[in-house]
Formats: C-alpha cells, structure tokens, sequence
C-alpha cells in the first residue's frame, strides 16, 4: 500500500514540537536585570536545553523515515534506521545519505549569528558561524543533554562540568560540554561553565536552524513547496 507523506507535515510538527521552548523564554524576566539571575530563572534554561534538543530528535526521525518513504524503502528499512538517539544535526545530515540517499550541505555562503561571550566577562554578542561550525556545536550542545539528563549536573548557576560523556570527536578531540563556545565562561573559576539565558538562546538557534536547512534539503529532493515560518529562528527572545 503506497502511503504519501509530505515534508510539510513534518515540519509542522516540529514547530508545534518548538512552542513550548520559545514559551519557556517569555518567563525570563524582560528587560533582564544586570547580574547573575535567580535560581529559579536559571532553571528555565536546562529545560529549554531538553526541550530543543527532544524536538530535534524527533523531527530527525521523522524527516528520515518520510525521505525513505518518498523513496520507497518498506517499512522494515525504515524501521532499521529512523530510530535515532540523541542526534546532532551532523548525525541527521549523515543519516539521511545513508538510508535516503539524500545529502544535504549547507547553503553557500551561509552563516547564523549567535550569542558568544568575550572573554569570561558579562558581555555577549552576535557573531557570525558557519554551517560547519554549526554542525560541532550541536555536537557539544548534545553533551550539555547528557550531563543534565543524566544528574551530572543542575544546569542551574556556574558548576564543574563533567568531562566527555561520548566517543565522537571535533577532529581529534572528543566532544565535550566545556569545548569553546558553548557554556558561559566565570571569571575565576576556570574550571566552572554557567547554562546561562544567552548560551541557552544559542543552543535554540543552532537545532533550529540546522533543522530549517535540512527540511529545505529534504523538499528540494522531491520538489516541494514547504513553508518554514512556522519554525522559531529564536531570533527575538
């Protein structure tokens, strides 16, 4: 039995999927107060981290098993590999030329601007990074799941960070929640990371924008018109 399946659906679902991160960010008190935020704001944080990353899983799964589908792999094939756990956007990309024989790369000449702090200090601002650079620190932010998921830490205030939980690598170094770029920085406590409000904004853009590159991919493999606005850029929070 032919069963159709469309890549707008998929997306739809993701963003509804998306609702209640881009919600959890409107309980962050607006303007925000200088200093370090209250404990019970911090924790808003780590479930927007669960939050984004959840919903990537599943739209991961899901955009794989409905490219197989359109291409006509039966159900056992989709079965065998649409089954993913905790991906990163790279692991997704991989996924579908593996068992969909569709590889999406990143647009030329692409770019996303996210929160990045100088230094340790209080100071964030947008800094251009590219496709690949989005692939690594989706990588990385997948470790700050784990850490969290796994109680080995809070994600609430400044914490010692485990290291690696993973066997996959940035080149020759194995990923971790304390690589550059990710966790806020303490000055004077070098071994201590904060999941603070502006690395939790950058954790949300990274899944979301990977995620809006490959359904575009995706769509473009079987000529579909997909409409995309419904995806938060969490671009205004």
């Amino acid at each position: 039995m032919q069963i159709d399946v469309d890549i707008q659906s998929v997306v739809n679902r993701y963003a509804r999927a998306l609702r209640g991160p881009r919600l959890l960010f409107q309980l962050w008190p607006n303007p925000r107060k200088a200093g370090r935020p209250k404990e019970a704001q911090s924790a808003l944080c780590g479930a927007i981290v669960l939050g984004v990353t959840g919903a990537f899983e599943a739209f991961a799964e899901d955009l794989v098993a409905a490219a197989m589908i359109r291409n006509g792999y039966g159900w056992a094939q989709v079965a065998a590999n649409a089954d993913l756990t905790n991906p990163n956007i790279d692991d997704a990309r991989a996924k579908l030329a593996h068992a969909a024989g569709i590889d999406v790369s990143g647009p030329a000449n692409w770019n996303l601007k996210l929160p990045t702090q100088s230094g340790t200090s209080t100071a964030w601002a947008d800094k251009p990074y590219t496709w690949g650079e989005i692939l690594q620190k989706s990588k990385s932010w997948l470790e700050v799941r784990h850490c969290i998921a796994h109680g080995a830490v809070t994600g609430i205030g400044a914490e010692t960070w485990p290291g690696p939980l993973t066997t996959k690598k940035h080149g020759t170094k194995i990923v971790s929640a304390n690589d550059d770029g990710i966790l806020a920085r303490i000055k004077g406590k070098p071994s201590e990371r904060a999941l603070y409000f502006w690395p939790t904004v950058s954790c949300a853009r990274v899944f979301s924008a990977g995620a809006l590159v490959l359904a575009k991919g995706v769509a473009a493999e079987f000529s579909e018109s997909v409409d995309l606005s419904g995806i938060p850029d969490f671009s205004n929070v």
